[in-house]
Parts: C-alpha cells; structure tokens; sequence
C-alpha cells in the first residue's frame, strides 16, 4: 500500500517507515546469521522500496559483521561470515537497480561486490556479475536504458581500477552489449514450462552505437600494461566478430548474416589499424590470433580476407612467435595455407621458432620462456599443459635447454618454469639419458616437495619409455618410497610403462607402495589390470600380496573409483566368494560414516562385476542372506546388507526370489525381517509378481503385525521407488501405470487377503500423487 501511495502522488508519512526503522535497527545489531535471514526478506521488498533497500545495503557494504557459528540440527553446525552477508546482498540490488534512478548506485555496489568473487557466474544466478551481465542484455526491441548507464559506469570503474588486478574486470560486464542475437524466459506457473524464444538483432543505428560505445573502451584498454585488463579488451573485441549461430532454434538466413558482415569487417579492419600502430604484449597478439583464426579460415567472404590481413600484419618478432609456440599455436591459416594437417602446421611453426633461437644461449632461452610464460598465463590463465609440446620439442632437440629450465626452476622453485621440470626431465629422457638422472636427483635433494612431484611425473606417469636409464631403477625406488603421497603415486605411473621389460622391477615397485600408501588404490587396481590394460595381472603377485592388498582395500574410505571397479569385476569372474566377502569386511570394518568421507560400499557399479555367470550364484546371495541374519538386532546392518544383496544380485529375476524365498517357510520371526531388508532394494517391478509378494505377505503375517508392516513396508518402497521422468504439470506415467494395474491386481485377489489390502493401497498412494500434480497452484509463485 505504501508503493501505491507513492506511485499514485498520495503517500504522506509513509506507512512503512515505523515498520522500515525496526527492520533496520535489527539489522545493524545482527549477526552474520541474523543478516542474511533479513536480507532474504528485504530483497522481497526491494523493488517496492528501493532508496531504503538501497541505503541498507549500502550501509551493510561499509560495516561489515563478525562472523557466527550456530547448531542447524542433526549435530552439524555452520559458520556465518561477512561474504555470506555480501552475497545475499545481490538480489537486494539486483531488485533496486531496475529502477533507472538508482541504477548507477546500485550497479557500482554490485560491481564491488563481484569483482573479486571467484564463483561460477552459470553456476550462480545471484552472482554480482551475472546480475549486471543480465542488466546489460538487449531486448527484441534492442536498446535499453540500463545499457547506456552501464557503459557510463563501467568507465567510471575503469579510471578508479586498482593497481593490482581483480579477479573479474569492468569490461566484462559489456560482453552482452556485442550480441546479435537473444532470447527472452517466459516461465507458466500452470504448466510449469520454462520457455526461451529466441530473436535475431537487426544492425540497426541504435543497436551499431551502443556497440561502437562498448568497442571505444575496448580499443582504449587493448593496450593497457596491465595485462589482464588488455586481455579483456581483446575478449570483448573478439565479441563483436560473431555472426548469429541460430541459439535455442533460431533459424538465422544468410540475410540475417549478410546485414551484420559489414559491420564486422569494419570491426576487423579497426584492429588490424590498431596492431599496425601500436606496439602489444607477445602475450596479447596470441590472444588475437586466438580471436581471428576461425574468421580467417572458415568466416564469409567478407570477413575471411580482413581477418587473413590482420594475421598477417602481426609482427613475427622471436618473442612474439615463441609466446606463440608456448600456447602451442595457432597457426596461421594465410602462412600455412597448404599444411592441411593441424600437427604438421604446429610442427612446423615449432620449427621456425626454434630456428630464431638456435643463436640464443641456454639460459637466455629459458629466460624468455620463463617470462613470456608468465604473461601467457595472466591472459589465458594457468595452463601449462599448452607450453608442453613446444618444451618436450626443444628438447628433444637441444637437451642443454632443458638442464637450463631444470637449473632456473630450482633457484626460483614458485616460477613458472616449475611446472615445465616435468616434460624437460622427461625429453632429456629420451636424448640424454645421463643428465636426465643427475638433474633429478639434483632437483630431489634440493628438497622442494613441488620439484619433487615434477621429478615424480617425469620418471614415472609421464615418463613414455619402457626402458631404464642406469641408475633410474634406484631413483624410482626413492620416489615410490617418499613421504609425500602425490610424489608416489606419480612415481608408481611408471609401473605400466616398465612392466613389460622389467616385470621383477615393476613388482617391487607396486608392493612397495602398497606398504606406504595408503589413500590411492586406483593406481594400484589399474597396475594390475592386465592385458591390454597393463602387463601386470594379479597373478603376477604372490599370496602374500594380494592377501596385503584386499585387506587393505577392505579399510579404504572408498571404492567408487573407475580402476578399482574394473579389478573388483576382473577378480569376480576367478574369484566371486572372495569379492563377496571383502564387500562384507567393509561394512564391518569401519562405522559408517558418510559425511566424513566413508563410503562401505561402490555407489554403483562401473562395471558390473560377473556373478551371475557363475554356477554357484545362488550361494553367493546366501551367504549376504546369512551374514545379514547373524546379528538381528543391527538395523545398520540391515540397512548396509540390503544394498549389498541388491549390488550382487541385480535384478531380482527367479534364482533371486528362490533365494528371498528359502527364508518365507521358517519359523523364526528374525528372518522375516532379513526378507523385508532384501525386498527393499528390490527393483519396481517385483510387485507386480503377485504369486510372490502372496508368498512374502502371507509369511509375514503368521509371525504378526510388526513382520507384517515390515513386509510391506519393504514392498511398498521398491513399487515407489527409483528415478522417473514425465512432463513437468502432467503426472508421472510410472503413476498412472501403477495406479491401473494395482487396482487391477487389487480386483482379482481374494477379498480381504493382505495382498488384496496391499494393492489397494498401493493404488490408492498412486492416485494421491497424481492428484497432486494436476491440482492447479497459485499462479503467481507466492510462498504465502
């Protein structure tokens, strides 16, 4: 009522303010906890009172909380902190900044608020970002007035960025000002259908000057020192060279893709004048060639020849085309217009790279790779597996490179060059097999752990030789014995490449670790794979051995893996009983304890292991059925067992349910309840099985109510249970299927039997659910 007075020119005192007051009162005397909670609530509000939401939020940017620790039930407690409060602070503006008159205080809030969070923006809709990227988004009809404020604002941030570079940059925020194509959400409550309706953008005046308002700024940071500002730049820039794809179905017509050539080739033809012009990082011309190598090759017509020009017009300086070679191209579609192989193309800019340098001294080399590394990474962000075929390369090639990176690295271990050790050490490998030992050990004993690791990956997972260097075999026995396990497991890599010539070797290496390691079982599983896999199989291991690793694979915190599974199903086809009893062993070995990472038994199985190709699979699930009855009184193991049984037995078919049945004739009561656990994890199907669920219900009932239920407990959660799909405001087809044919099982029982009463309710629990998707709900989304 308040906002309707407003709206209307009739309000006088404002007949929220008493209200306002103690929600802000209470604001600034809460916690962390206390906070979040009212700003949930006043981001309700927000749009309707925007100036108070706005000045609360404002307030709450410049004092921030201490944070709070509180009990949230079942023995778990969390902390509250200031960045929580922050966050929530997000859809508080999002709501005020659709207000044109506090889009600008708003916008800058939620540009303070983002720029340093490390979140996902798809991930996270409230993301600060997100919200300003979706604010700066065109309509069908094209402009908004919020795009024109925001290109004022993200130019004010960018004259007051910071000397150190945030995690997000102003110029990000632009990115949907360069679109040519959209799509408008259109939620139906009553349907609950979520619809995209996609657009094509037109070039036309209006849309072309808010474009060339967002490439002057662009075309003004290209050229920033800070490197990471540039690089932004060139995104953006790289933004505005896209024709429509035709997003969520859009048809896009060569008219539609026509109009816009224009105006792109004018977009490429500003850059090529501006790298004509100006002098750019090493760093930065990659990034462009990044942007135009598509355009260059496979654009139309009118966009193909500027972008080859461009291209061509970027100077081949040695460190331009070295920072070229350590993002690992591209190449360029006008210099090798003939190599119609992408290898060949790399290899040969690799070879005119290395030709420039042939000059160069090994450290002035390792220099340059160094610094222009660095600059790669603050443009493309960490990925020194890009800089790894050049390195691996020039090594090959000249090995004294290599005993260079190997030198620098360990003076300055938090370098860049670190994480190049491991491909250096591994190409002197293969050229130089002496200094390849030397500077391992060299780098061991300088006892840096990360120089550890990579002397660790070069020997042994990345290592690519089956054959031994001297002195290596006792390299791999320190590395495979280190304190570290990152160090061991790395080392142990080297097991399937030595295997097949030096088996004895591989042997001592894989039971060495299993004696010190103790958290990867993975690469031990997949050691012992066996053809094709590995050259080793478990044969290869004595008793002692293998005894030492399912025992240890019986205390493990988990065995979800991929490896493990196959060895697990590899192991059943030979041995099933022992599979089954280590499966046993982990539910007794260790309570279970799913939040603190302990997890008895495989989610489900990666590959299933063969116990039903065996004779005796019937034993098998006897000797689950037993172990579950030997301690009655455990509901854990119960519970734990039922999944056992359900992940030996798969589907419940004839051999299974004579095995369910074996226990139905007997007089103890304890073995009823044995029946029900196995039942539980039965697939949906089972039910409709009348002779049998007959046969469970009718021996339950002679041992009274409490087996009874548990019974049909068990039944009724494997007939509801498992995942189904459907139409979202339609019911679940698995629904209207259960509901017809328990109603027609229902029928055909003798009245007033327990399975005649189970069916019923069985259809009846259907149809409730049924009801209760095509009931009609509020249409606006309230949650009052």
């Amino acid at each position: 009522m308040d906002w309707q007075q407003q709206q209307q020119g009739t309000a006088t005192g404002g007949l929220i303010e008493p209200l306002w007051e103690q929600i802000a009162a209470a604001f600034r005397a809460a916690d962390a906890r206390a906070r979040v909670s009212l700003l949930e609530i006043v981001a309700k509000i927000a749009f309707f009172q925007p100036r108070r939401a706005l000045d609360l939020a404002t307030w709450a940017v410049d004092n921030p909380c201490d944070p709070v620790t509180a009990d949230v039930g079942l023995g778990f407690t969390h902390t509250w902190t200031d960045t929580e409060v922050r966050r929530a602070l997000a859809p508080v503006l999002q709501a005020v900044a659709h207000h044109l008159e506090f889009t600008p205080q708003a916008a800058t809030l939620l540009w303070n608020l983002g720029r340093d969070d490390q979140r996902g923006l798809p991930q996270h809709p409230s993301h600060p970002l997100r919200i300003l990227t979706e604010l700066a988004e065109y309509t069908r009809w094209g402009p908004t007035k919020y795009q024109q404020i925001l290109i004022c604002q993200v130019e004010r941030w960018l004259s007051r960025a910071p000397a150190t570079p945030s995690v997000h940059q102003p110029l990000s925020v632009l990115a949907p000002l360069l679109a040519t194509e959209g799509h408008d959400e259109v939620w139906t409550p009553t349907t609950w259908t979520l619809s995209f309706r996609p657009y094509a953008l037109p070039p036309a005046p209006e849309v072309l000057d808010m474009r060339g308002a967002a490439l002057d700024l662009a075309f003004e940071e290209l050229g920033h020192p800070q490197l990471e500002r540039a690089s932004e730049a060139r995104s953006l820039i790289g933004n505005a060279l896209s024709l429509p794809h035709g997003n969520f179905g859009l048809t896009v017509t060569d008219t539609m893709r026509q109009m816009w050539i224009p105006h792109l080739a004018s977009t490429v033809d500003r850059l090529h004048r501006y790298i004509v012009e100006h002098t750019l990082s090493p760093a930065i011309l990659v990034a462009v060639r990044t942007e135009l190598r598509w355009l260059a090759k496979y654009g139309p017509d009118g966009l193909r020849r500027p972008a080859e020009d461009l291209l061509s017009a970027i100077p081949t300086s040695p460190d331009n085309e070295l920072a070229r070679a350590l993002h690992g191209g591209p190449a360029d579609p006008a210099l090798h217009s003939g190599v119609s192989d992408w290898r060949a193309a790399q290899d040969a800019l690799f070879s005119d790279v290395m030709a420039a340098f042939a000059d160069w001294a090994d450290n002035g080399i390792a220099a340059h790779v160094d610094a222009l590394l660095s600059e790669n990474e603050r443009v493309f962000g960490t990925d020194n597996g890009r800089a790894r075929p050049f390195i691996w390369t020039l090594v090959t090639h000249r090995p004294s490179v290599g005993e260079a990176i190997c030198e620098q690295a360990k003076a300055a271990p938090e370098g860049s060059l670190a994480s190049l050790v491991s491909v250096a050490l591994a190409a002197m490998g293969h050229a130089a097999g002496v200094q390849a030992i030397h500077w391992g050990r060299t780098l061991m004993e300088h006892q840096n752990t990360a120089l550890t690791r990579e002397v660790a990956y070069a020997f042994g997972i990345q290592r690519g030789r089956g054959d031994l260097l001297d002195g290596e075999g006792d390299l791999l026995r320190e590395l495979t014995a280190h304190g570290d396990s990152v160090v061991r497991r790395a080392a142990l890599g080297a097991v399937h490449a030595i295997a097949a010539q030096h088996k004895d070797l591989a042997v001592e290496l894989l039971t060495a670790s299993l004696a010190a390691e103790t958290a990867d079982f993975e690469a031990f599983a997949l050691a012992i794979a066996g053809p094709p896999f590995s050259a080793l199989s478990w044969s290869d291991l004595s008793k002692e051995h293998q005894g030492a690793f399912l025992a240890a694979l019986a205390a493990a915190p988990s065995i979800d893996g991929y490896e493990i599974g196959r060895f697990l199903a590899e192991l059943t086809r030979i041995e099933p009983l022992a599979v089954v009893e280590l499966l046993e062993a982990r539910l007794e070995s260790v309570p279970y304890r799913e939040t603190s990472g302990h997890s008895p038994l495989p989610f489900r199985w990666h590959v299933t292991p063969p116990f039903r190709d065996h004779d005796d699979f019937p034993d098998l699930l006897r000797q689950i059925r037993d172990w579950i009855a030997a301690d009655p009184e455990s509901a854990r193991k119960r519970f734990l067992g039922a999944h056992l049984f359900k992940l030996v037995a798969g589907p419940y078919d004839a051999r299974v349910t004579d095995v369910i049945d074996e226990y139905l004739d007997d007089s103890d009561p304890v073995k009823i309840k044995v029946v029900a656990a196995m039942l539980s994890k039965a697939q949906r199907t089972l039910v409709w099985d009348v002779e049998f669920v007959r046969r469970c219900l009718r021996a339950a009932d002679r041992h009274g109510e409490d087996s009874l239920e548990s019974v049909r407990g068990a039944l009724y959660g494997a007939g509801i249970g498992g995942t189904r799909w459907g139409t979202p405001g339609q019911p679940y087809p698995d629904d209207v299927e259960q509901h017809t044919k328990a109603s027609e099982l229902a029928d055909g029982c003798t009245s007033g039997s327990v399975e005649e009463q189970f069916y019923r309710d069985l259809a009846d629990s259907a149809l409730h659910r049924i009801q209760d998707v095509t009931d009609e709900l509020p249409p606006d989304g309230r949650d009052w």
